[in-house]
């Protein structure tokens, strides 16, 4: 099976959840105001009481109590009202392909690169959680393609292979590949689809800082337990480096927890 398989199979592409493309379409519109943003959101239900948990939870500490999501919006910003729309809107997706465990992932992962950026100024640190958020859906399409495949794959991994490797044995193709096709077909940014494709290999990114950030977040929430080895060639040629990646990842970790708990039912 190759890549130009799942190009000539588009009915196997999933499209973006129709509350994200609604959600996102009209809080890129510059004539919204907070209401239309609060009217869609507040369509659907799930979605509309995740967001006001999570306004309400220590992750944002806000003094006052939040009632509705008209009210929710002013305080969080556009922009995480945004990164909370694809959290929860991705899950159902997210959850179908890898188990809970690739939407935790996902959260972690945002939650660390968004984190990252901030402490080393890289990036706009909301931008940053929606690229670490994202940066494995392609294994949506390796799972929609041949769930039992995919489990062999995870087979392979839990033994200490390589992901890419794994994905190529038994796909002939991998996520970050399909990820970047995926990207392309829901018209995300350009930073958001070429780090997709880089994030595992980021020197070869025209867009490095950006790569090379989704690189080490993935890194850092990947088998937390684990002892934290980063490309030294990638330290050197980026000149981006962690200074203490064992407290980057235990923040990280608190941090990203303390958003799932909200999150997870």
């Amino acid at each position: 099976m190759s890549i130009s398989e799942f190009l000539i199979e588009p009915h196997q592409i999933p499209a973006m959840p129709h509350i994200i493309v609604k959600a996102l379409s009209v809080i890129k519109d510059e004539e919204a105001g907070m209401k239309d943003i609060a009217k869609i959101i507040s369509y659907d239900q799930a979605l509309c009481t995740q967001i006001l948990t999570l306004a309400n939870s220590a992750y944002y500490s806000f003094q006052q109590q939040i009632l509705s999501v008209e009210h929710a919006i002013p305080l969080i910003g556009l922009k995480q009202v945004k990164n909370m729309v694809m959290s929860v809107g991705m899950k159902s997706m997210l959850t179908n392909a890898g188990g809970k465990t690739l939407w935790e992932h996902s959260i972690r992962c945002g939650v660390a690169a968004e984190y990252i950026a901030k402490e080393l100024k890289l990036m706009n640190p909301d931008d940053a959680f929606m690229v670490g958020f994202l940066h494995d859906i392609g294994k949506i399409l390796l799972y929609k393609k041949s769930p039992v495949m995919y489990l062999k794959v995870e087979e392979l991994i839990n033994r200490g292979l390589d992901s890419l490797e794994a994905e190529q044995i038994f796909f002939k193709t991998n996520h970050a590949e399909v990820g970047f096709m995926l990207a392309s077909k829901w018209k995300l940014s350009i930073i958001i689809s070429n780090a997709i494709k880089y994030h595992h290999d980021p020197l070869k990114s025209s867009m490095v800082n950006v790569a090379t950030l989704i690189y080490y977040a993935d890194k850092l929430v990947t088998n937390p337990l684990k002892r934290l080895a980063f490309s030294t060639l990638v330290e050197e040629k980026t000149n981006i480096k962690i200074p203490s990646p064992e407290s980057y990842r235990e923040e990280i970790m608190a941090r990203s927890s303390l958003l799932l708990a909200q999150l997870i039912n």
